[in-house]
């Protein structure tokens, strides 16, 4: 992954697509990974020996709408090799929610609380290259 200048948040840089929106998709096999049901990290983890989340930050921002959102940035690690930058947008409502723990994930990987509750459904995915 390319070194930037820019600080965090890196993914405001970043030109994000909707699957649907896109011209051209990426390759099948990359795009069957990203596009998955499911949980990436777990996918992720059966893939190496040492899967490791590297936070690049997190902070309170205002969406589109002007509504308070909790930005998460990670690199999802394989073995010591960044393999995936995600970045997580969670609404305020659902931070605030008695029972979730957005703010003490730490290094464990976001994948870990959301698909270990049936009370969350993830939102849309968009990606970017």
């Amino acid at each position: 992954m390319p070194e930037t200048s820019l600080g965090f948040p890196y993914g405001e840089s970043i030109q994000w697509f909707s699957p649907s929106n896109m011209l051209t998709r990426p390759e099948a096999p990359l795009t069957d990974w990203l596009l998955a049901q499911g949980s990436l990290t777990l996918r992720l983890k059966q893939c190496c020996k040492h899967f490791q989340v590297k936070v690049l930050g997190e902070m309170w921002q205002q969406d589109q709408h002007n509504n308070p959102v909790w930005v998460r940035e990670v690199l999802l690690c394989l073995d010591g090799v960044p393999w995936v930058f995600a970045r997580s947008i969670i609404p305020a409502l659902l931070v605030n929610t008695p029972n979730n723990d957005f703010f003490h994930l730490g290094n464990r990987p976001l994948g870990e609380l959301l698909f270990s509750r049936d009370d969350f459904t993830p939102g849309p995915i968009e990606i970017a290259r």
